[in-house]
């Protein structure tokens, strides 16, 4: 871990998204934060009831 110092010299503007790019873009966003919101949802739930998952967790393939 560390630091750097760097220098901007020139900002350049970034192309136009099409439409297409843009809907994609929130249908993703839209994806993650209802993943987020069920996630947070699950976790409240399970703290609340001081729930435990006593099966182990399955093995990464």
């Amino acid at each position: 871990a560390g630091y750097a110092v760097a220098r901007v010299a020139k900002v350049l503007p970034t192309d136009k998204p099409s439409a297409d790019t843009v809907k994609q873009d929130v249908a993703r966003y839209e994806q993650l934060w209802g993943s987020a919101e069920v996630r947070a949802y699950y976790e409240q739930l399970r703290e609340r009831f001081k729930a435990e998952i006593l099966v182990p967790k399955p093995a990464n393939p």
